[in-house]
């Protein structure tokens, strides 16, 4: 479970338009992590105006999960809540670098990554892929910016 803007503000030094950043780094997200076969849920905050009473949540990516906290419910709430729901937690890893909730996670059993050791995972464990993806509403030049402020990322967790 990804600590979804707070990865996103790690990574995105000029976030606005947000829903077209967002949108962007969701797509390099999922396309890193079908690289690294690895799958995820990422949580943002809703529109508090027009956010529904219960979250929201989509799969358009196969190794994507994005979910949008509910009305009047912040997303490290949401997260903080489902944590605290799971029977069986221990299979979860929390990404985050936010101190509450990853105080929260180790006394709920859950293990936890630091964004920068996700980066660095995600670094090591790509694979190259077989066959092109079609990219959906973003430009090429887009993906290519955004994997390359991950690439970035990875290059300067490996030298530390």
């Amino acid at each position: 479970m990804i600590d979804g803007y707070n990865l996103f503000f790690r990574l995105e030094e000029f976030p606005n338009p947000l829903q077209n950043k967002r949108e962007s780094f969701i797509e390099a997200l999922s396309i890193a992590l079908q690289e690294a076969l690895l799958f995820a849920t990422v949580v943002f905050d809703s529109n508090t105006k027009e956010a529904p009473i219960y979250p929201s949540s989509s799969h358009a990516y196969p190794h994507l999960e994005i979910v949008f906290s509910p009305k009047g419910l912040c997303a490290d709430r949401y997260i903080l809540e489902y944590l605290q729901a799971l029977s069986n937690a221990s299979h979860l890893v929390l990404v985050t670098d936010d101190k509450r909730l990853i105080l929260f996670a180790k006394e709920e059993g859950v293990k936890h990554l630091s964004l920068a050791d996700f980066l660095a995972k995600l670094s090591k464990k790509r694979a190259p892929l077989k066959q092109e993806r079609k990219t959906h509403s973003q430009s090429k030049a887009e993906f290519e910016r955004l994997l390359k402020i991950f690439e970035e990322k990875f290059k300067q967790n490996d030298r530390s």
